[in-house]
């Protein structure tokens, strides 16, 4: 006859506690049986997670704000003026640069904006104030397709935030979605889209797409899957076209920005940075004047003009050649074919592809306006008076940031059927 179970119990706690401490925590341990796990289950790997590659537990979106940049010293912007020369012309790298130093050399516009530029805060400093409202404002939008993380991105080959290292690094946190969305919507030809084009074609050989044809709808193009080589990383590519500056929301972005001033002048002058075709340029300001007239009485007339940015360099001697291919759609020559027309008044002109307030905002249009000199039959003096739109700080600029908010918001809950209506709704440039 066995017995009892207690009998152990009580003998095994009787040996714990004349060994070591007669704690109930050590009679407890003492007392529970061992737990043994079997073979097969205790030399078995430990389950895979994603945490052990580095990747969070929700990669979430990212979102690319493209810009330009800006010249911080004189160094970095003969630098970068001597890349682009490289690229533009195909020409070896001491021949860019020197032409580059010969332009510096010759002309004191470039270095007189990088003077005036420390009067104007940093854009590192209003893309960090960007990046933070746009993160908040997408978290309530879209929670699901959060979490979201803005990064800025330059074309810049020797800033800190250059496109490719912000998608190298996107990528390596991990993604669901990416989404580069241009603050420069007008801007085609800039060297910004160069770094682009040849951050996407990096990222290609570390990529695998899942389509063989990238879709493109009006507003964005859409590669509709990207899978990364030995990792377990997959994502979605939406890339924003020039076209987004014809949207609803931009459109008003521009309309509360004008209003306010629409009746104090006589004219509108939309500008853009060369070589932006006029015909690209048009179907944004006649929505944008389209919206305006529904707010006010006025017809008030308007044009499209270019102008260069710094860093296209010798164009400022080039516009003085009567043989030009945009010698017509100048800022000098709208204005003059403005004051022909018996337009009198001061005129404004809007840098309309130009979201957020950059470099040339800030110093180079500043630099034209004043420059100009437009002779008239007319003796007053209010025929020369050209105003620049007024800048906004961007710490007070929330309609960009709801503007910018609505945009992702209508690309990423419906991207395949995300339409635009017709560019030629509105007054035309009569």
């Amino acid at each position: 006859m066995f017995p009892p179970l207690p009998y152990y119990i009580a003998r095994r706690c009787s040996a714990a506690s004349s060994s070591s401490s007669s704690s109930p925590i050590a009679l407890l341990s003492a007392a529970s049986p061992p737990t043994l796990r079997p073979p097969a289950l205790a030399n078995a790997r430990p389950p895979h997670h994603p945490q052990q590659q580095g990747l969070a537990e929700k990669a979430g979106t990212t979102v690319l704000l493209l810009h330009g940049g800006e010249p911080r010293t004189n160094f970095y912007a003969r630098a970068h003026l001597g890349r682009v020369l490289i690229d533009r012309l195909a020409v070896p790298n001491w021949v860019g640069m020197l032409i580059a130093d010969f332009y510096f050399a010759c002309s004191a516009f470039p270095a007189r904006c990088i003077a005036d530029s420390v009067h104007f805060p940093q854009n590192v400093d209003q893309l960090n104030w960007l990046r933070l409202r746009l993160e908040r404002a997408l978290a309530l939008l879209l929670p699901e397709f959060g979490p979201f993380r803005c990064l800025p991105a330059t074309g810049q080959a020797e800033d800190q935030t250059n496109v490719g290292r912000q998608l190298h690094s996107a990528i390596r946190h991990g993604i669901d979605n990416l989404l580069l969305l241009p603050l420069q919507p007008q801007c085609r030809t800039r060297p910004l889209l160069a770094a682009i084009r040849k951050a996407i074609g990096a990222m290609a050989n570390q990529t695998q797409c899942q389509q063989k044809q990238a879709e493109r709808t009006r507003g964005f193009v859409c590669a509709r899957q990207f899978v990364v080589r030995n990792s377990p990383v997959s994502f979605s590519l939406l890339i924003a076209d020039d076209q987004i500056a014809w949207t609803h929301c931009f459109v008003q972005y521009w309309v509360e920005r004008i209003l306010p001033l629409f009746a104090d002048y006589g004219a509108i002058i939309f500008t853009a940075v060369r070589p932006t075709p006029v015909e690209q340029l048009e179907p944004a300001a006649r929505r944008v004047m389209h919206a305006l007239y529904r707010h006010s009485p006025l017809a008030t007339p308007w044009r499209c003009a270019v102008h260069y940015a710094w860093d296209q360099p010798f164009c400022h001697w080039v516009d003085r050649l009567a043989l030009m291919r945009w010698r017509r759609h100048t800022l000098a020559h709208c204005v003059h074919r403005l004051r022909r027309k018996g337009i009198a008044g001061p005129l404004l002109v809007v840098p309309l592809d130009s979201m957020m307030e950059d470099f040339d905002v800030h110093t180079t249009l500043p630099a034209l306006i004043a420059a100009l000199r437009v002779t008239t039959n007319s003796s007053s003096r209010s025929n020369n008076v050209v105003h620049l739109l007024p800048t906004r700080p961007l710490a007070e600029d929330t309609a960009l940031v709801h503007s910018l908010a609505e945009f992702v918001k209508y690309v990423m809950l419906n991207p395949q059927k995300f339409c635009l209506s017709t560019p030629t709704d509105g007054p035309k440039n009569e």
